[in-house]
């Protein structure tokens, strides 16, 4: 199992499950979305696997990171890591209960499966 240690000085691996609160994913340094395919939970970002982010304007982003906290932010969910990629970044899957989280953005509208 290959560890990954992030910028918050937690390790994370593969295989390991993430729990929290659950939130859109913006850039930390501009506040804006950085992919609509991402999520944030227990302040690490997660890639959901499988899944891959409508191509919007700045401006449409923007609504879309404020529909889907407003949808799923807060709300506690599981992630499942699965991999890490090439760039270091986590993917996996998220669940809210029995709901995964690419299913919900994907019936949204603001992702699709790949």
């Amino acid at each position: 199992m290959t560890a990954l240690t992030l910028c918050a000085g937690l390790p994370v691996a593969a295989a390991e499950t993430l729990r929290g609160e659950i939130w859109a994913y913006v850039h930390p340094d501009d506040g804006y979305a950085e992919a609509l395919d991402s999520v944030r939970v227990a302040d690490q970002r997660v890639r959901l696997a499988n899944i891959d982010n409508v191509q919007m304007s700045d401006r449409d982003a923007r609504r879309a990171l404020r529909a889907i906290d407003n949808s799923i932010g807060g709300k506690p969910a599981v992630c499942r890591i699965t991999h890490i990629d090439g760039k270091g970044r986590l993917n996996g899957t998220c669940k809210i209960g029995q709901w995964d989280v690419g299913d919900i953005l994907v019936k949204a509208g603001y992702a699709f499966h790949r």
